[in-house]
């Protein structure tokens, strides 16, 4: 399975990037993996992201955390 990243202006991504010192949320997301700046850096398994809510997909395209870095950072759970 890959996913594609949300879309964000080139300038965003530079900043995301200088931001997590130089890890790339895009490459992660296609890895199927949590970044590893801001979240566990642990593999998201195929199985493990369709049990995720709507809500919970859209967000690890969006930043790159898995389910349970999400929950933590945002609380919640991951079946929204």
């Amino acid at each position: 399975m890959s996913l594609r990243p949300s879309k964000k202006s080139s300038g965003i991504e530079n900043f995301l990037i200088a931001l997590s010192g130089g890890h790339d949320r895009r490459e992660s997301i296609a890895a199927m993996t949590c970044h590893p700046t801001f979240g566990c850096g642990n593999a998201v398994e195929p199985g493990e992201f369709e049990c995720y809510g709507p809500a919970t997909r859209r967000e690890f395209q969006n930043s790159g955390l898995c389910g349970s870095c999400q929950v933590s950072v945002f609380g919640g759970s991951t079946t929204d």
